[in-house]
């Protein structure tokens, strides 16, 4: 009886690990039928932009190919923008859902890329380290902020008694210019990519940098707008999507796929043609089956 129980306590054991592993890795996926048809073109971003588009303003729309605008933000509007798909002109479209009734898809040439954790991994690759380790329980101050990356001013603040004895594993380090540890922590009970001062992970950012924050994250817009455009699977040219911006008065707008539907248009009159076939086959057969029958 014990070694039953002892078993069945293992496989819960074994679920409950194999359930965290996967729920850390769960992509969320728009509610939209445009993406449910093209999901295996999309590509997967995940990341937070600024609008910034023409007369101050960028238009979501139903679709990539369907003009009818279901939003319209502000420049300056921050949101997070989950896949995004080429269409056949070579325009990238970016597509957003708050699940609270707003989904739409805006040119990704009227969003910026926010600098975050990732670009920070891109700018200071050389200089981060390959080093695993765990917060010392010791040098815990009540508090843990999870810190956007080194040098923001952006964090979340956990209290140690939320942690469940459970503490944040770093798997790289970075140094900066101070001499401030920083762990690169990949997930922590749904942190997900957020940065942890080693040695002083309860501080503040003025304690942190007493004399002012450092020069980091200071990528050019340029940089970041061509870290964006590789981020998404954008290979356009510079001037191609310049001439892209041109279009529609100076506005990016959805445009049918003319292609595809002259081949949906195709099909259904073949159907059609050969459905109208089948019936009159279908008809001469029961009408000579009727005369043969009147003659028996």
């Amino acid at each position: 009886m014990r070694k039953t129980v002892a078993y069945w306590l293992a496989a819960v054991c074994v679920w409950l690990a194999c359930s965290f592993s996967a729920g850390a890795d769960v992509i969320v996926e728009p509610m939209d039928s445009f993406y449910e048809e093209h999901a295996e073109e999309c590509v997967h971003v995940g990341r937070a932009f600024t609008a910034n588009g023409p007369d101050g303003k960028v238009y979501l729309y139903k679709s990539p190919e369907l003009p009818e605008v279901v939003a319209t933000w502000e420049n300056g509007y921050r949101a997070s923008i989950m896949y995004t798909y080429e269409d056949s002109r070579g325009i990238l479209w970016g597509v957003y859902d708050d699940y609270r009734g707003t989904v739409g898809w805006m040119p990704m040439e009227y969003m910026e890329l926010i600098y975050d954790s990732i670009s920070f991994q891109k700018e200071f690759s050389e200089e981060i380290t390959e080093q695993g380790g765990e917060l010392d329980a010791e040098n815990l101050e009540g508090t843990i902020r999870f810190w956007k990356y080194p040098g923001s001013k952006e964090c979340e603040v956990l209290s140690v008694d939320d942690t469940e004895d459970y503490l944040p594993e770093y798997t790289g380090v970075y140094v900066d210019g101070v001499g401030n540890r920083w762990g690169h922590v990949g997930y922590y009970f749904g942190r997900k990519d957020t940065w942890i001062c080693i040695d002083a992970s309860s501080a503040e950012f003025e304690q942190l940098y007493p004399d002012g924050a450092p020069q980091i994250g200071q990528l050019t817009g340029e940089d970041v707008d061509a870290e964006a455009a590789e981020t998404a699977g954008q290979k356009r040219e510079s001037a191609e999507r310049t001439d892209s911006k041109q279009e529609s008065a100076g506005r990016i707008v959805p445009k049918p796929d003319y292609g595809v539907m002259a081949l949906a248009a195709g099909l259904v009159l073949l159907v059609a043609g050969a459905t109208a076939v089948l019936l009159v086959v279908l008809r001469k057969k029961g009408i000579s089956g009727n005369a043969g029958d009147e003659r028996g």
